[in-house]
């Protein structure tokens, strides 16, 4: 019997589960690249509601740690793009810890 708290990891799963949404969104879109704006929207359709300062926090962790989206600014805006690293991860050819792996095909 564990005396643990229910929610310990939590945040974490979280958060690999919003990287998973991000780089499958930009994997969607023909460019590879979304606003942090768009992403947002993105987010939300998954009943993700987190601020814009939170997505910033995934976004760079994404780009400096796990090398798997490449951030441009364009003004105040920040551009997500996909990266090689990124792709691999969901054709899962290579597996980033940190990011949820995606599922398997159907």
């Amino acid at each position: 019997m564990t005396s643990g708290n229910v929610f310990e990891g939590y945040s974490d799963h979280f958060d690999a589960e919003v990287r998973l949404v991000i780089l499958k969104a930009l994997n969607d879109e023909p460019a590879k690249a979304m606003s942090d704006s768009l992403l947002l929207v993105v987010l939300k359709e998954f009943a993700i509601r987190r601020s814009r300062e939170y997505l910033h926090t995934q976004l760079n962790w994404m780009e400096t740690q796990a090398g798997a989206v490449r951030l441009t600014r364009a003004g105040t805006a920040i551009i997500a793009h996909l990266a090689e690293r990124g792709a691999e991860h969901l054709n899962r050819d290579g597996v980033i810890i940190g990011i949820k792996a995606p599922s398997l095909p159907r």
